[in-house]
């Protein structure tokens, strides 16, 4: 068969688009996020049009403006109610904004901020042929020892691109813990990793050192998405969908609609805990949490101190709640009760009822094992101090205290 006939079977088969519905993204909701990736575009154009001597004070003003305003634009939200009573999903279900991403999105701008002031110090290390340097290459293009990068030390040049970098790297880690299906949780990793790589690579002292430090950490971080997208795929093929409500659904089994290309796999949970383990596996290097830390000290004692800290402190906050809640899920499906939380993503009833200062709904499908707990008013908690008895190993013990 040819591919023409081929191209025509496929293009006779599905059924014609009529319109494309535009994508509906609230902008007021995403305004941290948002804010900080303008920024980042706007430090790109300053390395590219303001002259050189007025770079280092122009993106420093750029990004400290950035970050507070996004600090600003995130404070806002939460007293608006969107942490509590308010909280919904966001971009097309792509974006989380509630208490928890608030919260994480807050302290991650709080980490950068200081990260940010560390960047620019130029007065703890000696002045260099009558100019103030910082912890980073004059001229990070230069071959280390070269000819050409004693020519910049000694013009006074400074990596003022590494402003830019940083407000990127923070852009990931927002989108990060607000991420509501693993393509875009993916995305975020990689958008705040690469920028990583590049920034461990920038030590003015010990150059080869700080290149060796950027060249595995970007190597092994390469492996640790590796392991991530697989772990990603996986779950697609148990779930049929990317979405935290969906696979929660499969893992409850109250999903309604099956795809028919994937009606052999869905449900199966060895998909479920092969490719959970594969994606906190990823999770787990970039917190550097152990057995996964073996990339941490030569990355840490190669990059600039600066970074150091900033990775140590931002890189901890941003993976800590989807780590969390992967582990959550994964082992509250093998106890039998499935998805974060009770069986519940950000998008489900639950999820809702957890941000809501309101009492808990009791149509709420989630509750449906605690509520039969406690029917029974011999279960309820006593009021009172319970008292240990230590029973004998006799068979006649009475059932009832005196």
């Amino acid at each position: 068969m040819s591919t023409a006939v081929v191209h025509s079977l496929w293009t006779t088969a599905a059924d014609p688009i009529s319109k494309i519905d535009a994508p509906k993204i609230e902008y007021a909701q995403l305004s941290p996020t948002l804010i900080v990736v303008g920024a980042a575009v706007v430090g790109i154009l300053v390395e590219a049009f303001v002259p050189r001597k007025s770079r280092y004070h122009t993106q420093l003003f750029v990004s400290v403006v950035a970050l507070v305003a996004a600090f600003a634009a995130v404070v806002a939200l939460a007293a608006d109610g969107y942490g509590t009573t308010k909280a919904h999903i966001a971009a097309m279900g792509a974006i989380a904004v509630d208490g928890p991403a608030l919260f994480l999105q807050g302290t991650i701008l709080l980490s950068a901020l200081v990260g940010l002031f560390t960047f620019a110090e130029r007065r703890l290390d000696p002045e260099t042929h009558g100019n103030r340097v910082d912890s980073f290459a004059a001229q990070a293009a230069s071959v280390p020892g070269s000819d050409s990068e004693k020519a910049a030390v000694k013009a006074g040049f400074t990596t003022t691109e590494v402003f830019p970098l940083l407000l990127f790297a923070v852009a990931g880690m927002l989108v990060f813990p607000a991420a509501n299906d693993l393509l875009t949780l993916f995305i975020a990793l990689e958008v705040f990793s690469l920028p990583l790589y590049l920034l461990c690579a920038l030590a003015r002292r010990k150059r080869l050192l700080s290149q060796e430090a950027a060249v595995k950490y970007f190597l092994l971080g390469s492996f640790a998405s590796a392991f991530t997208l697989f772990g990603i795929a996986l779950l697609y093929g148990y779930a049929g969908s990317v979405s935290y409500a969906t696979i929660a659904q499969v893992v409850d089994g109250t999903v309604t609609n099956v795809s028919p290309a994937l009606a052999d796999t869905m449900g199966n949970d060895a998909l479920l805990l092969i490719g959970a383990a594969m994606i906190v596996m990823g999770l787990l290097f970039k917190v550097g949490a152990v057995p996964f830390h073996m990339w941490t000290p030569d990355v840490y004692q190669g990059a600039p101190t600066p970074v150091t800290g900033f990775m140590a402190a931002a890189t901890k906050v941003a993976p800590s709640e989807p780590c969390c809640g992967s582990c959550t899920s994964c082992c509250r499906a093998c106890a039998g009760t499935g998805g974060r939380s009770c069986g519940a993503s950000r998008s489900s009833p639950c999820w809702a009822a957890r941000s809501s200062p309101s009492p808990r709904p009791t149509s709420s499908g989630c509750w449906r094992t605690r509520r039969s707990r406690t029917r029974d008013s011999s279960l309820r908690v006593s009021s009172r101090p319970r008292r240990t008895v230590s029973r004998p190993s006799s068979s006649t013990w009475p059932r009832t205290r005196s």
